[in-house]
């Protein structure tokens, strides 16, 4: 016998029916996993993680769950306790070869406490976007819920080997599950975690896309013409103003990211500095822009480009002495090294684009960049570069 409110399980949902179901006013509300906030470097300024506040006018819930939130805030302590480590050893440093007085120093920024900050820039973000926490254990239902998933070896238990670690996952997928059988809706989740996606191709109540701004992209189908035209007139270099813009913040991107360097071959052994990137030319053929929030006057939309990139770096050389054991300097030099890098990249418009097209903002984010080297030499002419295309 069905009980009452009975779903069938959703299968894997696909892009247009996902719009036709937020179109249709199913979907209740939204939850992140913490392979999201990850995605985004816990980054709540972010153009994606910022646009999370529109919930708070649409008829749709943000739901953080319990877990979720322990797991975000543990790994903003983890990254405060590692730059506060970092600044001392510079500040420690940089006080040792000046030779200054540690009096200098302000106190407050190598003794704050790495989990207070963690725990209330969390809480600031959830109030700013207006979150409900929902937490996760809600009744004795759920907790015999995850024991049951976790002997039958259901989602997100069915990797032996691991079983053990993703309790978390269980009791935040069963309380968000347990939640929306409450409101008698269905909740979207975002997570790329395979356990999170599994889990929902069962679930009659949740449903689980990978990329947020797809999602946000649904919500916000006005201000796609917008985007669309803006991204048309950038091929065909038709918005001088916004490519200016975008351009600039590349730059400063470039100038204030640190990227690593990978060399193939070397026949002596060597030790290079950074020297800094230029921007050489963007590609903006790969995918289609996804607006992540809208209003009246603005429209902003995310779109992945593939940017050319100068790398110089500055190589020294040197051989190990096998009878005096000292290192023997051969030289300096300054090569470069051209690739093709993927970035994201989030522009906010006027909508009003009767006089120019303008930007309000541009941020770009990369996951990391690596400078490419086929082969160093101290004594060739050959600079070792190379374009990756």
């Amino acid at each position: 016998m069905l009980r009452s409110g009975y779903r069938s399980p959703m299968p894997v949902i696909h892009e247009t029916e996902l719009a036709a179901t937020i179109l249709n006013g199913k979907i209740g509300a939204i939850s992140l996993d913490t392979s999201i906030f990850d995605r985004y470097q816990c980054n709540f300024q972010s153009p994606a993680l910022s646009a999370l506040e529109q919930f708070r006018e649409k008829p749709v819930k943000l739901l953080i769950s319990e877990i979720v939130a322990r797991e975000v805030k543990a790994h903003l302590e983890r990254d405060a306790l590692k730059s506060q480590r970092d600044m001392k050893s510079a500040i420690a440093t940089h006080l040792r070869c000046w030779n200054l007085d540690d009096s200098l120093v302000d106190p407050y920024l190598l003794s704050s406490n790495a989990a207070e900050f963690a725990s209330e820039h969390f809480d600031d973000f959830v109030e700013q976007v207006g979150a409900d926490i929902v937490v996760s254990i809600q009744s004795a239902e759920s907790a015999k819920a995850v024991l049951e998933r976790y002997f039958d070896a259901k989602a997100p238990f069915e990797n032996s080997q691991k079983k053990k670690y993703e309790f978390p996952d269980a009791f935040a997928l069963v309380s968000l599950e347990e939640w929306a059988r409450t409101f008698d809706t269905q909740i979207l989740c975002v997570s790329t975690d395979t356990g999170w996606q599994e889990f929902a191709s069962t679930s009659p109540y949740l449903i689980c896309v990978e990329q947020l701004d797809r999602v946000l992209d649904q919500f916000n189908e006005l201000g796609r013409a917008v985007a669309t035209k803006v991204v048309g007139l950038l091929q065909h270099d038709q918005a001088p103003k916004v490519l200016e813009q975008i351009e600039s913040a590349f730059q400063y991107r470039l100038d204030t990211a640190d990227f690593d360097v990978s060399v193939e071959d070397s026949p002596t052994a060597y030790e290079f500095e950074q020297l800094g990137a230029e921007l050489r030319s963007l590609d903006w053929s790969i995918t289609a822009p996804n607006v992540l929030d809208e209003d009246e006057e603005t429209v902003t939309f995310s779109i992945n480009v593939r940017a050319l990139v100068e790398f110089h770096v500055s190589f020294t050389f040197y051989i190990r002495d096998s009878i005096d054991r000292d290192d023997v300097h051969l030289g300096s030099r300054m090569l470069s090294s051209m690739r093709w890098v993927p970035f994201d990249l989030a522009v906010t418009i006027w909508r009003d684009m009767s006089a120019d097209v303008e930007a309000v903002e541009v941020t770009v984010d990369s996951k990391g960049m690596t400078a490419l080297f086929q082969r160093i030499d101290p004594f060739s002419s050959y600079d070792g570069s190379h374009t990756t295309y």
